[in-house]
């Protein structure tokens, strides 16, 4: 007689490539980081280069030999931590045809590991050398981002992103700047992450984020109530990459 067997119900490898696949997208931090994949565990350190710049170029006269600069290095030692989250699907649930456990689940691991691996990535934002006072104004809006915009000086090309709490939302929304989902030329994205009175413009490569090419998925059975239980789990580094790339903009005293 044929058996089902958890690996009928739960294929770990499958739910994990399912994961995999939308994590990138779902990590909305994404389009300012700069990524590698991880070779490392939770515990351990990777060390990160990080080069000085060379210094502008200087007139040559006719017959005479550039000098070549040094291009110095150092680096930086960034931990390499653990986003995980569990959940348990009774049998109930699994053979409910009115709704969809497995890909619920799914969804909300993404959605958890994600969050995890953005939590880390704002704290290493603490480390922001570039900040604006707005605490004046008390919200972020068109001309708050202009001001700020002045602290990356000569550098002010390239995409820029604007990271917001939910809660700032409204008051870039009203602004005039503010035009299908961008404030100037600054894409508006919108993260529990970011704490509220504070907002972050950001260039592409602004962070660094290593994450682990496979996505740790397990899966066991609970024979005592009868359930299924899933777990995953995403190791990772973040770090302040180039923080010329990252301006803090602070909206209360």
């Amino acid at each position: 007689m044929a058996q089902t067997k958890l690996t009928n119900l739960i294929n770990p490898e499958l739910f994990a490539q399912a994961i995999q696949a939308k994590l990138g997208d779902a990590i909305k931090f994404t389009p300012v980081a700069f990524q590698q994949d991880l070779e490392g565990q939770a515990g351990g350190t990777i060390l990160v280069p990080k080069y000085e710049y060379i210094g502008d170029a200087e007139i040559i006269g006719e017959g005479v030999a550039i000098d070549p600069a040094l291009l110095s290095q150092t680096s930086v030692d960034v931990p390499v931590v653990k986003a995980g989250k569990a959940v348990e699907l009774t049998d109930e649930a699994l053979g409910n045809s009115y709704g969809d456990a497995m890909g619920e689940a799914e969804a909300q691991i993404t959605r958890a590991v994600a969050n995890g691996v953005e939590k880390e990535v704002v704290k290493s934002l603490a480390n922001t050398t570039l900040v604006h006072d707005a605490s004046t104004v008390g919200k972020v809006n068109g001309d708050v981002y202009l001001e700020a915009m002045n602290l990356f000086g000569e550098d002010q090309e390239g995409e820029k992103f604007l990271f917001v709490n939910p809660k700032e939302l409204a008051s870039i929304r009203k602004d005039p700047g503010y035009e299908d989902g961008k404030l100037f030329e600054a894409t508006v994205v919108v993260s529990n992450r970011v704490g509220v009175k504070e907002a972050f413009v950001m260039k592409a490569g602004a962070i660094g984020l290593y994450l682990k090419k496979e996505l740790e998925v397990e899966a066991d059975r609970n024979i005592l109530t009868k359930s299924n239980v899933i777990s995953a789990d995403q190791h990772f580094a973040t770090h302040l990459r180039d923080a010329s790339k990252v301006i803090k903009v602070t909206v209360t005293a």
